[in-house]
């Protein structure tokens, strides 16, 4: 495998996420008095569903791309950001995407951040 592969593959990957259409659904848990439920779904069925979250507390799931990883969630209720923290538990070395949301009314913008190069997607709010 040449030695950059992995990047090009990584950008590739980037490139078909960015467009595709993703939901993503907090909601609040109805099994665990102050968690919430994650969930994210895919054009491609590669759907994440992460129940019983605390914040400040590591949580272990599969994630998009098939691999294992350890988040967590923090809430600054100043700025009113909340960050999401990744580690692939396969590659615990590796440079990980930071992610941050925050609300603007009706929407939900995500901001994800990868070696200095910035994206932002926004969601809708839908009941």
């Amino acid at each position: 495998m040449p030695p950059n592969q992995n990047l090009w593959y990584s950008w590739i990957v980037r490139k078909l996420i960015a467009g595709a259409s993703i939901t993503k659904v907090f909601e609040k848990s109805t099994e665990v008095p102050g968690a919430f439920n994650y969930r994210i779904k895919t054009f491609a069925g590669r759907d994440v569903k992460w129940d019983n979250i605390l914040l400040n507390h590591e949580h272990v799931g599969r994630y998009v791309d098939g691999s294992t990883h350890k988040v967590v969630y923090e809430y600054n209720p100043v700025n009113g950001v909340l960050k999401e923290t990744h580690v692939n538990v396969n590659k615990p070395k590796e440079k990980q995407d930071d992610f941050s949301y925050i609300r603007q009314g009706d929407y939900l913008i995500n901001r994800l951040e990868y070696n200095g190069v910035v994206a932002r997607r926004w969601y809708k709010k839908i009941k």
